[in-house]
């Protein structure tokens, strides 16, 4: 268990290193699940600049580290759909931004 602890904490530190990842994370802790797609228009609504591909590298970080899954394939309508893991709700909090379920 103790060398667990060096891994989520060195997880949590490489996710918070981006705006942007911590911005899909804000984002995220107000809903169960959220597109790549649907943070880039809050994004730019809120009178911010990013582009889909920018965002998309950002959230497949945060996957690759083990903050957020994918909750649902993509379809015609809507992209991949992530949701926060307890790694990404423990990053959340200490971020300021309390999950959803807390």
């Amino acid at each position: 268990m103790e060398s667990e602890v060096p891994k989520v904490h060195g997880r949590l530190t490489q996710a918070a290193t981006h705006p942007l990842r911590v911005r899909f994370l804000r984002l995220l802790a107000d809903r169960t699940s959220l597109t790549s797609g649907e943070a880039l228009r809050e994004i730019e609504q809120a009178g911010g600049e990013a582009t889909l591909s920018e965002v998309g590298y950002h959230v497949r970080v945060l996957e690759r580290l083990g903050a957020v899954k994918v909750a649902s394939p993509a379809t015609r309508e809507r992209g991949i759909s992530f949701r926060a893991t307890d790694i990404g709700e423990l990053l959340m909090l200490a971020i300021g931004a309390a999950p959803r379920r807390i």
